[in-house]
């Protein structure tokens, strides 16, 4: 990585790009994007495109499936964060138990939950090319 870029600097770059090209021009002003030896197939397996082009064929669905996602996302980090591995059998064995048990009387049901995560679209203003982030 070049001087130009801490670890900090890269992401906080990544995070505001609004394309696919200006993601490339930020790896390549890195240092990044020419280096093979820093890339790896997605879980090391190179014939993983199932998992990835594994998507929804319409956009609304995609969406919602990311925002479902990002409520997941949220109890799998608070089992995380209170040292319970989200795998284990000590683990919650669904949703509401573990909304129950890591946020208690926080949340009084899961669209609580729901609303403490943000969608913004930023970027080019026609749904072919703006940028969502969740």
């Amino acid at each position: 990585m070049t001087a130009a870029y801490d670890p900090q600097t890269l992401c906080l770059a990544l995070l505001h790009a609004d394309a696919e090209a200006a993601v490339v021009d930020i790896l390549k002003r890195a240092g990044l994007w020419d280096e093979a030896e820093l890339w790896r197939d997605l879980g090391d397996e190179p014939e993983n495109y199932s998992t990835v082009g594994n998507q929804q064929s319409r956009a609304e669905q995609a969406l919602v499936e990311k925002l479902v996602n990002a409520v997941d996302t949220k109890l799998i980090a608070a089992s995380v964060g209170a040292g319970v591995d989200p795998e284990g059998p000590e683990a919650p064995a669904t949703m509401r138990k573990a909304r129950e048990q890591f946020f208690g009387d926080q949340l009084n049901d899961l669209n609580t939950l729901s609303r403490s995560i943000t969608v913004a679209a930023t970027g080019a203003k026609s749904p072919q090319h703006m940028s969502l982030r969740i």
